[in-house]
């Protein structure tokens, strides 16, 4: 049985190659935008999926709403979420997403077994689509699909 957390686990980075696909465990911007927008694009029912989004060196805000990490789940939030990036001007901001999904007791569960991210483009580009396969059963990067887009 394919374990990805393994195989990025053992060769101790951020990016594996697997059956001729490049994969992520987690999308970072190579430049931060002001704002950006993320778009639900699809998603398995069950378990629900999310994408996590975590901030340094500045906050996000989403709706009126300031933080430096947010879950937006696909059963709660709208389907496209427009974040406005504000940069603390200390120190490089940098800026990370994940895919995520709720386990059991509803506890939120990311890199484990099979999750990993297809990134369709790259970080520089105005647009990303981003193909998540989250940690049960075989990898499948259709379990939540997210686009990116900025500029």
């Amino acid at each position: 049985m394919t374990d990805l957390s393994a195989t990025f686990a053992e060769q101790q980075s951020n990016v594996i190659e697997w059956n001729g696909m490049t994969l992520h465990g987690l999308f970072e911007f190579d430049n931060v935008p002001d704002q950006f927008r993320l778009e639900f694009l699809g998603s398995k029912p069950l378990p629900v999926q999310g994408v996590q989004l975590r901030i340094r060196g500045g906050k996000l805000e989403i709706d009126g709403v300031e933080a430096t990490d947010f879950v937006l789940w696909t059963d709660t939030a709208p389907s496209s979420v427009a974040v406005t990036v504000r940069p603390t001007g200390r120190g490089k901001t940098t800026l990370k997403l994940w895919n995520v999904w709720r386990g059991g007791l509803d506890v939120t569960q990311a890199w484990l077994g099979n999750a990993a991210i297809h990134v369709e483009g790259s970080a520089d580009p105005t647009h990303v689509v981003l193909r998540c396969s989250d940690g049960e059963g075989e990898p499948d990067f259709e379990d939540l699909v997210v686009g990116v887009t900025h500029g």
